[in-house]
């Protein structure tokens, strides 16, 4: 790993619906070393089931990141991720929340999907054990859903998210106030949260016990704090299916689980959620024991962002599978990305918050036509599907919007319906971007090699309208009659986003 930054120091923030973590790490010389970490039990998927963040897990979450940005404030930005799990992907009232708490830490916040959420878990834990443990079953379970991953060494076989939480499922079926746990859980509590589990679990366990693994691994809070109740003459750090059966045993006869003391409160209010949802898993998985690890997300956020500065970015992974999937013409677009990236150089330093600029330019003319293997006709429309809704790894749900609206809107008639699920200032970032696709799409319609690319200049007036020049050589137009009626025809579609393109 060769990284040349002049600040060694990263940083990684995960929004879990339980806990949120704060991890910071120092890289030296290719080692990575865990110099603080910080952990809050915000709970901030208390009171989801109505599908709204509850006021006060709001305020706690709020509370939470003002602290978290004193640590981070001297770190660059491009060294910090923050990622929002699945509290944050299905809550209603999230992106009010969202403004809030960005404008707390001082940094942006990722939204991602299920399956990155297990993508990332699985990173962070597969550089924490030992590479000669064979195939591995990685299970997180989180305040909002759990993870489940099938992989050897780094590459991932398998990966789901399933909707079961330790603070949702207790607030569903166990938790009587908001607040406490009830002080005695009764059989019918039990027998709820254990079938609502299986319920979900009878979507993956057939296909998961059919690629079978040589161990299972379990990594987040809920998986340490179960394997501390473990029996002293069970082995430090692995949860054993005997054990495992003596807590819910426990939970059947007394209602309540003993000798929780070293637990903080809010992690014992769930505990016992997470318990018999973890009995589900073992029965439903059959598993005989788990291995517990401390990496989880956020050491995957680390190694993810690292990747991302050095030639290790899985992003450009992803996006040369689906050039291969979709069997994309890489000829031509390797012209469009020439054109493009000649065209970026000239812009007035375009910035996407949180987002290289020059990545999202390249990739938007990898992908330009990956809708064409669905149909022709109008096919920029079957890419902006496809980028939308497919599991992208690497990608925050920002950034596959971002992708999705240039490959959706480089050509034809822009939808600005598109344009108004990203903020006025994102709008203004993106008109640049989206101009400069559309004329290197258009230059490259004969999909001709070489060709001599024009001068051009970018300009913002009044910060409302942009005025583009595009200078092609002399009599190129009057030998490109086609061209020159298209680029007439693209001054009317862009005129309604306040760009003037003008071309001599």
């Amino acid at each position: 790993m060769t990284l040349q930054t002049e600040n060694p120091y990263f940083a990684a923030i995960d929004l879990g619906s339980n806990s949120f973590h704060l991890l910071v790490v120092k890289v030296n010389d290719g080692v990575i070393e865990k110099i603080d970490r910080v952990k809050e039990m915000v709970q901030i998927a208390r009171g989801l089931n109505n599908h709204e963040l509850a006021g006060d897990s709001q305020e706690r979450a709020i509370t939470c990141l003002e602290r978290f940005q004193e640590r981070i404030r001297d770190i660059p930005d491009s060294q910090i991720r923050v990622v929002g799990t699945k509290a944050l992907r299905s809550a209603n009232n999230a992106k009010d929340f969202l403004r809030r708490a960005e404008k707390a830490l001082g940094h942006s916040i990722d939204i991602i999907s299920g399956y990155e959420e297990a993508r990332l878990v699985y990173l962070g834990v597969s550089n924490d054990i030992s590479k000669d443990k064979g195939r591995r079953l990685v299970i997180d379970i989180g305040g909002g859903s759990t993870e489940f991953i099938i992989g050897e060494g780094e590459q991932t076989f398998q990966m789901e998210s399933l909707s079961i939480g330790c603070v949702t499922y207790s607030d569903r079926f166990i938790t009587r106030d908001q607040e406490d746990a009830p002080e005695h859980i009764t059989t019918e509590m039990i027998w709820q949260t254990y079938y609502a589990t299986c319920v979900e679990l009878g979507h993956i366990a057939r296909t998961y016990l059919r690629s079978g693994w040589d161990i299972s691994v379990g990594s987040s809070g809920t998986m340490r704090a179960i394997a501390q109740l473990m029996q002293e003459d069970i082995v430090t750090g692995i949860i054993t299916k005997e054990g495992l059966n003596k807590l819910v045993n426990q939970l059947h006869t007394h209602g309540h689980l003993s000798e929780l003391e070293d637990i903080p409160a809010k992690r014992r209010n769930v505990l016992p959620a997470g318990i018999i949802i973890l009995s589900a898993i073992f029965d439903q998985l059959k598993l005989e024991e788990i291995h517990v690890v401390d990496s989880a997300l956020k050491e995957g956020l680390i190694y993810d962002t690292i990747g991302r500065m050095t030639t290790d970015d899985i992003r450009n992974n992803t996006i040369d599978k689906m050039m291969a999937q979709y069997q994309i013409d890489q000829d031509q677009a390797t012209r469009v990305d020439t054109t493009l990236l000649y065209f970026a150089k000239r812009l007035p330093s375009p910035v996407v918050y949180g987002i290289s600029v020059q990545k999202l330019l390249h990739w938007a003319a990898q992908l330009h036509e990956v809708g064409l293997t669905i149909s022709h006709s109008g096919y920029h429309h079957h890419g902006h599907y496809l980028i939308q809704q497919s599991d992208m790894a690497g990608f925050s749900r920002f950034e596959q919007e971002l992708l999705a609206l240039l490959v959706g809107s480089h050509r034809r008639k822009i939808h600005a319906q598109r344009l108004t699920l990203f903020t006025a200032e994102n709008q203004q970032m993106l008109h640049p971007l989206l101009a400069c696709l559309r004329l290197a799409v258009l230059l490259n319609q004969r999909r001709e090699d070489a060709i001599e690319l024009p001068n051009l200049t970018v300009q913002r007036y009044d910060n409302e309208t942009l005025e583009i020049y595009l200078t092609l050589p002399d009599g190129w137009l009057d030998d490109h009659p086609l061209t020159q009626h298209n680029l007439a025809q693209e001054q009317r579609y862009l005129a309604p986003l306040n760009i003037n393109l003008h071309y001599v």
